[in-house]
């Protein structure tokens, strides 16, 4: 990451961030960190989505920082996404995510439905743990229907969410999703300390290692 503040049109390689829209928070980097800015709406989780065309086979890797480990009060998580596509109202895709507590440990696999709010927690069987400064996180994407997210932490597998376009959550059938872009995200809804914790580091490619 550059040093300096940046915004959604901050490059990374050869892709650039998708502009922002209304619901969603802003992502910047300051300092080789990228880390969330605001949460303008419930569950609009600060998230940068890199531009351009992608095909639907995705890796996405990042390195966490944290410079102050966050306590008390839940949550606060350092997100992956993967095939996400967002309009000015919706957003669809995938995110898998992690709590940077060591009080608070969890990580879960979503599907994004479309309308704020609406999405599932779907991965089978737990994984009780949370990213420490300097841990990787690595997600992966394949296949159209079903579509199987895998979730790594430290090159080693914690979860695995299998998608067929099934109704769960409390809301209907969606999905699966077969096209969209990875990027990143973040999430505090307690104390809006954001340069608490980010990624120091971030790729992604349209192919699985």
């Amino acid at each position: 990451m550059g040093r300096g503040r940046s915004r959604w049109n901050e490059l990374l390689g050869r892709r650039q961030f998708v502009d922002r829209v209304p619901f969603v928070g802003d992502v910047q980097t300051s300092h080789g960190m990228a880390y969330g800015v605001d949460e303008p709406t419930k569950f609009g989780d600060p998230t940068a989505i890199l531009a351009g065309t992608w095909v639907s086979e995705q890796t996405v890797t990042a390195r966490v920082r944290v410079n102050k480990v966050p306590t008390r009060n839940c949550c606060h998580e350092v997100e992956l996404r993967l095939r996400t596509t967002i309009s000015s109202k919706d957003i669809t895709g995938y995110e898998a995510y992690c709590s940077v507590m060591p009080d608070r440990p969890y990580c879960h696999i979503a599907r994004w439905n479309g309308p704020n709010g609406s999405y599932w927690n779907f991965e089978t069987g737990t994984s009780v743990t949370y990213l420490a400064d300097g841990d990787v996180i690595q997600a992966t994407v394949t296949g159209t229907n079903p579509t199987v997210i895998t979730l790594f932490k430290n090159g080693k597998e914690i979860l695995k969410a299998t998608d067929t376009g099934a109704a769960g959550g409390g809301f209907g059938a969606y999905g699966p999703w077969t096209s969209g872009n990875p990027g990143i995200g973040f999430f505090d809804n307690h104390d809006r300390n954001w340069e608490y914790f980010g990624f120091s580091s971030f790729s992604a490619t349209d192919s699985i290692y």
